[in-house]
């Protein structure tokens, strides 16, 4: 433990080197309000993660959680988060880039707002095809622009929170960190309100490179079901309603997305390949969905979604490695 009482603590992970972290916290190292803010850093150990003492002592103050073996993105963030000593918290990945004001307009939002979980807006650091795809499928309702004000969906692991309203989940915290739609899914049965600003937007880089975005459509259904059932207790009749709707999954999901696009305005941006890359994800992950609610999901399964998760950059294209390396370093 270092520093002072923070105002807003900043959860890191790796599963292995600190170099994993090392571009993103480089570049958070510019927010206004570094002196308030306190990195929270999990991985597996000290020795492992060869912590840059130096970079970590620029913010306020820093905690460094050793765990061993990383179980998921999701014992990561529980972990973090139940030893964050601030109010209020977010993830910063690997392969995100918030600007200099992020913390500052955060709380700002809480302050005016009075609400307990903030999302905020993304964009692609790496636009393209699969990458624009990957996006609007899996954070459409944050891609810009959008109107400030209550949201009932957010972008996964894009969400700010109040310490507080996560406390009452317990064990189940960790798989509901790992599948946060499934846990937006709980704060809107429980009636807690979302809130969607428009006042942030950070870079985000996006898979690109089409077979990964096919296995993780995937895997990450099958995972996503998997909580889904397990965290609300579902009954059999349930799962098996779920199953069998599963070949609805695409129409929905791409139903949303093309009404996000054109909410946007962004088409002109696309390639006309945008729609049948969306088309065939979508039917990718219905099947994922399916077998998740039938079968659950493996070690195997969460493994690699995590290695997605805290390796984004290998799940890219070589020229969008080229492209992003000039573009995080400015």
């Amino acid at each position: 433990m270092q520093g002072k009482e923070p105002s807003f603590s900043i959860v890191s992970a790796t599963d292995g080197a600190f170099d994993v972290c090392r571009r993103s916290l480089s570049n958070f190292a510019k927010q206004t309000l570094r002196d308030q803010i306190e990195i929270v850093l999990v991985g597996p150990s000290i020795e492992e993660m060869q912590p840059d003492y130096e970079l970590l002592s620029q913010f306020g103050a820093y905690q460094i959680i050793e765990v061993g073996r990383l179980r998921s993105t999701g014992h990561a963030l529980s972990l973090g988060f139940k030893h964050a000593r601030a109010p209020f918290g977010a993830f910063l990945e690997e392969h995100g880039f918030p600007r200099p004001d992020f913390v500052e307009k955060l709380l700002k939002t809480f302050d005016e707002t009075g609400s307990d979980v903030v999302g905020y807006t993304l964009l692609p650091q790496n636009p393209g095809t699969v990458a624009w795809t990957h996006i609007f499928l899996q954070f459409g309702p944050a891609v810009p622009d959008v109107v400030s004000g209550p949201a009932k969906r957010l972008g996964g692991h894009h969400v700010a929170y109040r310490k507080e309203v996560l406390t009452p989940f317990g064990d189940d915290l960790e798989i509901l960190m790992a599948n946060e739609s499934v846990l937006f899914e709980i704060f809107r049965n429980k009636n807690i309100p979302m809130y969607l600003t428009n006042e942030i937007t950070v870079g985000h880089t996006q898979i690109s490179y089409l077979p990964a975005l096919f296995r993780h459509e995937f895997i990450s259904a099958m995972i996503f079901a998997d909580a889904r059932w397990k965290t609300q207790n579902w009954p059999v009749w349930k799962r098996a309603v779920y199953t069998l709707g599963a070949p609805a999954i695409p129409f929905v999901r791409v139903g949303r997305s093309l009404r996000d696009i054109r909410r946007t305005g962004r088409g002109p941006e696309m390639s006309v390949l945008v729609l049948p890359t969306m088309v065939l994800s979508a039917g990718v992950s219905a099947m994922g969905e399916a077998i998740g609610y039938v079968f659950g999901a493996g070690r195997r399964a969460i493994d690699y979604r995590t290695a997605v998760e805290l390796d984004r950059y290998s799940y890219t294209t070589e020229a969008d490695r080229k492209q992003l390396v000039g573009a995080d370093a400015a």
